[in-house]
């Protein structure tokens, strides 16, 4: 998120876990905390005492890469790539929702060479974040001698929905 918000705003973003915010505000002047619907209530109550304003956003829906899971032949081999490890965490459970064992996910952080390169070598489709992309573009580059077919990758939107980034611009004046 925070990664998102730097490229999409063109400003510095600090990420600040929820349990820690009040601690940062007190020693900070002014600030303004961007979170999502989830966690709004909870943020309220950190940054009221401050008068620090708080703006909620909205995650990107997902609907075409859960209509994509949907239509996966069984026993297929389906790669998620995230840089963030409570998505992939709640990737696999919605997943798993949806087509239980007829599918076999494997997950990876970019970062994780070793995992990333089981998935170029073992996935029939990735799914990736936008940061993780080119992680994943090398992976499976780097596997093509070994594999008679290359997985199809399927890179995400981004992770805010695109209505909440041009919102959140309006009201920070930056467009």
């Amino acid at each position: 998120m925070t990664q998102e918000l730097e490229q999409e705003l063109g400003i510095p973003v600090q990420l600040v876990p929820l349990e820690e915010l009040t601690e940062v505000l007190d020693r900070i002047s002014s600030a303004t905390v961007v979170t999502t619907k989830y966690f709004i209530g909870d943020a309220l109550i950190c940054a009221a005492p401050k008068s620090v304003r708080v703006i909620p956003v909205d995650i990107y829906d997902y609907a075409e890469e859960i209509k994509l899971v949907k239509s996966l032949p069984k026993n297929t081999c389906l790669g998620i790539v995230c840089l963030s490890a409570g998505v992939l965490r709640a990737t696999e459970v919605i997943i798993n929702s949806l087509r239980g064992d007829e599918i076999y996910v494997m997950k990876a952080q970019p970062q994780d060479n070793y995992k990333l390169d089981a998935i170029a070598r073992g996935a029939q489709a990735i799914v990736t974040d936008m940061a993780s992309y080119d992680a994943v573009k090398a992976a499976v580059a780097a596997a093509r001698e070994d594999i008679i077919r290359a997985p199809r990758i399927y890179p995400c939107e981004n992770y805010i929905d695109s209505q909440s980034i041009e919102r959140l611009q309006r009201e920070l004046g930056l467009d």
